[in-house]
Order: structure tokens, then C-alpha cells, then sequence
């Protein structure tokens, strides 16, 4: 029996970023994969360029050509990894116990954001489904990571960032959403 190809998006689970390290053919390669710990959301807007023809006082023709796909992310944590996937930067490690540090530190020298693919995972979509994952294959963010942070007396602080995708060159693909009939983790 084929699988359905409505689903329901619920139960957004898991989703990692990793840099882009080449993107020739036959397809893309990237680096290990980063958590972004505690996802909230994940929104992907298509986006296009339409033209319009009119003649003879009237519409004739409507041009339309999907030019990008804009993403909106949300996490509950903030990965000093994902930091350094997504704006470039440096994460390091010093001291010794009780004394140690973890810094994330973005120079002018390292602050060119790179190429990543996103990757996330919703559990509920359909009985005969197992997951549903979406996958953006080269993608660099628009508006930096901005985080909230509040007193205590105030909500948990949230990462917050803005991207686009644009094809790949080597496979041409924007975006992909895959469902699987087993689930399957984020590799």
C-alpha cells in the first residue's frame, strides 16, 4: 500500500544544522551534524518573483518562478556549536575543573556566516507514517542568531534566526520533505 501524501505537522522533535563543506556533484557534503537543542519551530516560506502581461486591457499571461525559501527558527537553548554552523566563529575549551571555561568567539577574521543544511524531524504525521523529516540543503542566515534573556522573574530566553535556501548547485534541489513509513533519527 503507498503511503499517504497528506500528513499532519505535529510533534516537532528534533533538527541539527551542519556546514556545508562542498557543494559538487553528485551531491552536497557537510560537515558532523549540531543539535539545535530544544526546537520550537521551524517556518519555510517559498518565495517568488510573478510578472504580470496585460494587453488588449486585460491579463493575459502571469509568470510566476520560486526565487528562494525563507526559514524562521526558534529554539528553547542556545548550542554554542550551532553559534559557530551558523554565523562562523570559534568554540574552545579552557581550564581545568572547577576552573573550566566554554567560549564561543566571533572575530571580524571568522564572521562570514557559511553554507549549512537544516535538517527537521516531526513524530506525528500520519498513522501509516513513522515521521516526517524536512530537509533545506544549502542555506546561510539572513538575520543573525538573537537571543532573549530574561531575570528570573521573567520567561526562559529563546534563540531566534532568520535564513534563506537556495538550490544546490550539485543536485538543484531547494528543499525536500521526506516521509517514512519507519522513523528515522536525523543521521
Amino acid at each position: 500500500m503507498p503511503l499517504p501524501t497528506i500528513v499532519k505537522l505535529m510533534e516537532l522533535a528534533d533538527a541539527k544544522i551542519a556546514k556545508m563543506t562542498a557543494d559538487s556533484a553528485p551531491e552536497p557534503t557537510y560537515d558532523t551534524p549540531v543539535d539545535l537543542p530544544g526546537v520550537v519551530k521551524i517556518g519555510v516560506a517559498p518565495k517568488a518573483e510573478t510578472k504580470k502581461l496585460y494587453g488588449d486591457s486585460k491579463l493575459l499571461d502571469i509568470y510566476q518562478k520560486t526565487t528562494e525559501v525563507e526559514l524562521d527558527v526558534e529554539c528553547a537553548e542556545l548550542s554554542l556549536e550551532a553559534l559557530k554552523v551558523l554565523m562562523g566563529g570559534t568554540v574552545t575549551q579552557g581550564g581545568t575543573t572547577p576552573n573550566q571555561t566554554v567560549t564561543y568567539s566571533l572575530t571580524a577574521a571568522d564572521s562570514t556566516p557559511p553554507y549549512f543544511k537544516l535538517e527537521g524531524q516531526w513524530l506525528y504525521a500520519d498513522e501509516a507514517l513513522g515521521d516526517v523529516h524536512i530537509v533545506l540543503y544549502k542555506c546561510k542566515v539572513t538575520d543573525p542568531p538573537s537571543t532573549e534573556i530574561n531575570d528570573a522573574s521573567g520567561n526562559f530566553g529563546t534563540m531566534k534566526f532568520k535564513a534563506i535556501a537556495i538550490p544546490a548547485a550539485s543536485n538543484d534541489k531547494w528543499f525536500e520533505i521526506v516521509g517514512n513509513e519507519t522513523k528515522t533519527d536525523i543521521a
